[in-house]
């Protein structure tokens, strides 16, 4: 049986129709390659809306990692320097500062900012995104003991005997930063 065409056209059959029909080049994309695509394109957009939902909430879990991270940092350094340094704290910022003064030794005067020896860095950390923190000062000794006041090793009549507790506060969340009687170790908690 035969296709009625046009005069303009090549008339052929249904089933040389159908076999011209397989070697044609098709154009487009199939269903399962678009649902595929749309599938993929809905889990990226979930995770990226997921991680810039809340920017105070992400970033307070990483000022808590720094705060205790340079908490131990100087704490080696007394131990590197065998000098006291304190950790002096305010509800937007805490830096790393002289204890006690000795010449010859990078902290001349009491209260100075700490550089950093490797990157010559001041040890000053502004806490970002409206986040605060709470808590008192205290100081390492040059042994890396954590003491209250002014500690001179290896006196040991100020050396603190309870938890000190530094802790962050911001987007709806809680991270408690403990340091050790004694030994200084540093432990987070987040909530």
């Amino acid at each position: 049986m035969s296709i009625r065409c046009n005069s303009s056209e090549n008339c052929i059959d249904r089933y040389d129709y159908f076999l011209a029909r397989e070697n044609c080049i098709e154009q487009g994309f199939t269903l399962i390659e678009l649902v595929l695509v749309l599938t993929l394109i809905a889990v990226i957009s979930t995770a990226v809306s997921v991680k810039f939902q809340s920017t105070a909430t992400y970033t307070i879990g990483t000022q808590a990692d720094w705060l205790q991270r340079n908490v131990s940092h100087a704490q080696s350094l007394a131990l590197r320097w065998e000098q006291p340094l304190q950790i002096t704290v305010t509800s937007t910022q805490y830096s790393i500062t002289c204890g006690t003064p000795i010449s010859g030794s990078p902290c001349v005067t009491l209260g100075d900012v700490v550089r950093d020896p490797n990157s010559r860095q001041l040890q000053t950390f502004v806490l970002q995104d409206s986040v605060t923190m709470t808590g008192s000062n205290f100081l390492f000794d040059a042994m890396g003991r954590p003491c209250t006041t002014t500690c001179v090793s290896p006196a040991t009549t100020n050396l603190i005997t309870t938890n000190r507790v530094l802790t962050l506060t911001g987007g709806g969340k809680t991270y408690t930063l403990t340091v050790s009687p004694l030994t200084g170790f540093s432990s987070l908690v987040g909530s």
